[in-house]
């Protein structure tokens, strides 16, 4: 958009300004006359009449030109052969402008002036602009316009031009080290070299890396500014150091030019070891094990074999043992529980194993570890690899530990433990991860009283340390569990000896169960209105038959009867009846007790027609001794009794509803 002074000066080569205001009336110019003869008269109203209107007067004042825009724009790459461009907001003094020019850092450059129009001057210099320089172009306040008015102030337009091709990152960067032998170089340029629709044609697209010593692998332009090589199978040699070169003269697509060769260097990996098994911090390891050490290259196997070194921690002997190798890497556990069970059980699937290292040495101790000590496996900083003589830049180090000898340490319950709550079952703890398949129910697992194999469930867990037997235990029985001497662990170690574990189980809860299908019981006042309820461990029941206010009966029955119901407290004066029923049930059985509430709360062998709140409970005196449980506290069991000689049967569509009452001794409608 242009200024505002431009648009005006682009009509009229003079603005107005107002200078002073005198009195009297203002009048317009005659038809035809122009204002701009002497200046321009503004008319101005007065909203009162009696005051004078002023007048006021114009002055003509002259706009200095400005640049409106440039090419190039600041701070923009320009070509070496294209013009610099200046436009004005107008029309301007040729002459003045282009004494007023002039560009740095080379002053008088000699060039060609060339005018588009009377406000467009372009510029370029003879031979063209040089390559990858900054510039600065300045017009000074001489420059004047075809009106005769110079510049306010001197105008500057700073650009660069076209630089050279050149690279703005690699990767590796220069430098580095432990680069992986796989590793992709990946080169990245400050300007399109390569056409975008020639990528597909490989062939005929420059290649422009090399590397000292030389590699094998594949080179190819990613975009027409990113090339990238991919190492052959063999990759890079590890622990040697690689000099990356793009040789100088490389052209992008705009003809600049790769001044000088861009050189940089970076290191492979150096000897390592990259995985073991076992893992440091292993558990539950075998005392006759195979240690595993796998390394990212090969190594120097005499080295190796003579600063390898299994210790056992606490009594600081090392362990002899036999050398073997191979040429592949070693796959590791997928995970911690994987690796603790990966030394006995080969061929247990896992969730993710991992297969790293190039070369892996394998050492078979000479003798047995022992059990549950802990040995550290270490390998020296300056064991050497196989190329260059390169050697480890660190110490390699894994602490494990051997699975104890097995034996049985905890049981649940306990050997001898009395009043054990009734299916539990049995959970044993072992020392070490056992061998599930050695255990036989019923051969070398005995449970008396006898139980039938199909009725004993047993589960492992926790790196089969664990084990659960479930079984249909009975109450206040005396049980035994022998486990055999050929029970083995995981590799292959036996317990030795049997070992039984007895316990009993304590009684059955007490309890008191009214029969109900639900909160809420209706009886037919035509007949004996009776209730039943089970009682077990109990000497005795204790009732209480209550009114229950219509009021109370809607509150239980609302939108918020949960909660109505679980803090409902009967009125002590709604009390019809209390009473006890002496109950003598065989311990731990089941007994079923039929109770006529009408007789038992003297109302009759009926209760009335009405609504009641009957509540069921046992105290705590009346529990028998073989099932009393420290902190019990009894819990009544409660039921609303609703008695009538009705019956109201709801039918509905979705246009009506109809209701019959009926007696429900005739059956007729009432």
């Amino acid at each position: 958009m242009k200024k505002l002074g431009a648009v005006i000066k682009s009509m009229f080569p003079i603005v107005l300004v107002i200078s002073s205001c005198t009195s009297g009336s203002a009048s317009l110019p005659a038809p035809g006359e122009s204002s701009l003869a002497s200046g321009v008269q503004l008319a101005v109203q007065s909203g009162t009449p009696a005051a004078a209107t002023p007048e006021p007067t114009a002055t003509l004042v002259q706009v200095p030109p400005v640049v409106l825009r440039t090419t190039p724009g600041a701070g923009q790459e320009q070509p070496l052969d294209a013009p610099i461009e200046i436009t004005f907001d107008e029309p301007m003094d040729r002459t003045s402008v282009e004494q007023a020019f002039t560009i740095q850092p080379t002053p008088g450059m000699a060039g060609t002036f060339t005018w588009v129009n009377d406000q467009t001057v372009q510029f370029i210099p003879k031979g063209g602009f040089e390559r990858g320089q900054n510039y600065l172009v300045q017009i000074g306040m001489t420059a004047k316009s075809q009106a005769g008015v110079a510049l306010q102030r001197p105008f500057q337009l700073r650009f660069s031009t076209v630089g050279f091709l050149e690279v703005a990152n690699v990767q590796p960067s220069d430098g580095a080290t432990e680069v992986p032998t796989n590793a992709v170089v990946t080169v990245l340029f400050n300007r399109p070299v390569v056409p975008l629709n020639a990528i597909e044609s490989a062939a005929s697209l420059p290649d422009p890396l090399t590397f000292e010593p030389p590699v094998m692998g594949k080179g190819q332009w990613l975009n027409t500014s990113i090339f990238q090589f991919t190492p052959g199978e063999n990759g890079f040699l590890p622990a040697t150091r690689y000099t990356a070169r793009i040789a100088k003269g490389l052209t992008a697509l705009d003809n600049s030019t790769l001044d000088k060769d861009y050189v940089w260097t970076f290191t492979t990996v150096v000897p390592a070891v990259v995985g073991s098994i076992p893992a440091s911090g292993d558990i539950y390891v075998s005392p006759t094990p195979v240690i595993s050490l796998t390394f990212n290259q090969q190594m120097d196997r005499t080295s190796v074999e003579a600063n390898f070194s299994l210790v056992n921690e606490e009594t600081g002997k090392s362990v002899p043992g036999q050398f073997a190798w191979t040429e592949a890497g070693l796959t590791l556990p997928g995970s911690s529980q994987e690796a603790q069970d990966f030394y006995s059980q080969a061929n247990q699937e896992s969730s993710g194993p991992t297969t790293v290292g190039v070369e892996t040495v394998a050492f078979r101790p000479a003798t047995t570890l022992e059990f549950s000590a802990t040995y550290r496996i270490e390998l020296p900083k300056g064991t050497r690899g196989k190329i260059d003589q390169a050697a480890t830049q660190s110490v390699f180090t894994a602490t494990f530990a051997v699975t104890p000898y097995p034996k049985i340490v905890k049981t649940s319950p306990a050997n001898g433990e009395t009043d054990t709550p009734p299916g539990q079952g049995l959970q044993v703890t072992f020392s070490g991860p056992m061998n599930p398949d050695s255990v036989v129910i019923g051969k070398n697992l005995v449970i008396t009283p006898a139980i039938s194999v199909t009725q004993v469930y047993t589960y492992w867990s926790d790196s089969n340390t664990q084990l659960e037997i479930h079984f249909p235990d009975k109450a206040s029985t005396a049980y035994k569990a022998t486990f055999g001497a050929d029970i083995e662990g995981r590799y292959g170690q036996k317990l030795g000896a049997s070992q039984m574990i007895a316990w009993t189980t304590g009684a059955l809860p007490p309890l008191v169960y009214l029969h109900s299908p639900g909160r809420i019981a209706t009886y037919d006042a035509y007949t004996t209105t009776v209730a039943y309820i089970t009682a077990r461990n109990v000497s005795r029941v204790d009732f209480k038959l209550y009114r229950l206010p219509k009021d109370d009966f809607i509150s239980l029955n609302g939108t918020a009867w949960y909660d109505v119901w679980d803090k409902y407290q009967p009125v002590t004066d709604n009390l019809i009846s209390a009473w006890q029923l002496e109950t003598q049930p065989a311990l731990n059985d089941d007994a079923l007790y039929r109770v006529e509430l009408g007789q038992e709360s003297g109302l009759g062998s009926t209760l009335p027609v009405g609504l009641y709140y009957l509540e069921v409970s046992n105290s705590a005196a009346a529990v028998y001794p073989q099932a009393r449980q420290a902190n019990y506290e009894p819990t009544p069991d409660r039921q609303m009794l609703v008695v009538s000689k009705h019956n109201l049967t709801f039918k509905t569509s979705s246009t009506d509803s109809l209701v019959w009452f009926t007696d429900l001794r005739s059956s007729q409608v009432v």
